[in-house]
């Protein structure tokens, strides 16, 4: 199984697409929730992550600014 890390600041959002949405029908398990980029990337260094599911628009730095470090940090 794949694990996701789902990134988001609005809490009911990250709960809701984390227990709706069929992820071990598609080989995934939701590892861990996030609510801001610097809570991803503490999560991103800490533990093995396959894929990240992020909001764009955040405070506290972007989606982008997220997958810009994960692609330096964590290619």
């Amino acid at each position: 199984m794949y694990r996701v890390l789902i990134v988001d600041d609005e809490n009911e959002f990250r709960s809701a697409f984390a227990a709706y949405y069929p992820w071990a029908e598609l080989g995934f398990v939701v590892a861990g929730q996030a609510a801001s980029t610097p809570e991803a990337r503490g999560i991103l260094e800490s533990e093995s992550i396959d894929a990240v599911v992020c909001d764009i628009r955040m405070p506290g730095g972007s989606g982008l600014e997220l997958a810009a470090w994960i692609q330096g940090e964590r290619p």
